[in-house]
């Protein structure tokens, strides 16, 4: 029973470290760029590992992986950029990534090099979600990019086909051996 209260102040303070944290603004440079949304900062503490957020882009097996990567590198690379963090998960921040004032991962929309996350899966404000399908939208009229690409689907997509593929191989193969 001692170590409640211990235990409570620690949780409230993880808490609000945590949120403090989330929403933090960073100002750095990028030095390298990983894939299509993420990217090494250099900050006066050190190295950020940060990831676009609101944004998918197509993963390594999709057409336009690497197109995207380096549009992105041609955005960011070298250049001073904000970073406005959102939350983190291990090992990286995700947030939105600001060279001068325009936010990259917009950017990447109206460019037709990713695809907008729902807000209803990303947590993104309404107001800030339209303009993002706005310029999404854009860039599907126009065929740019990813909508250029004949029956490409989105990366979550993808992904999605690809592990119930792997899962149905997974069961086919495990039929074989129980008939064996």
């Amino acid at each position: 029973m001692s170590y409640a209260k211990p235990l409570v102040i620690l949780a409230a303070v993880l808490i609000l470290t945590a949120a403090g944290y989330s929403q933090s603004t960073l100002s750095g440079r990028v030095v390298q760029v990983l894939d299509g949304r993420t990217v090494i900062i250099e900050i006066s503490t050190g190295k950020l590992l940060a990831e676009l957020q609101y944004v998918e882009v197509p993963e390594p097996e999709q057409p336009l992986h690497k197109t995207v990567r380096e549009h992105l590198a041609k955005l960011v690379l070298d250049k001073d950029v904000t970073f406005r963090s959102a939350g983190f998960a291990p090992g990286k921040t995700f947030g939105q990534l600001f060279v001068n004032s325009t936010d990259v991962a917009l950017q990447m929309l109206r460019d037709g090099a990713a695809w907008h996350i729902s807000p209803e899966k990303s947590g993104q404000n309404s107001s800030e979600s339209d303009a993002y399908e706005y310029h999404q939208t854009q860039a599907r009229i126009e065929n740019r990019g990813v909508w250029g690409v004949k029956d490409m689907k989105p990366a979550w997509e993808f992904r999605a086909k690809r592990a119930l593929s792997e899962r149905e191989k997974q069961l086919a193969a495990d039929r074989g051996r129980t008939e064996a």
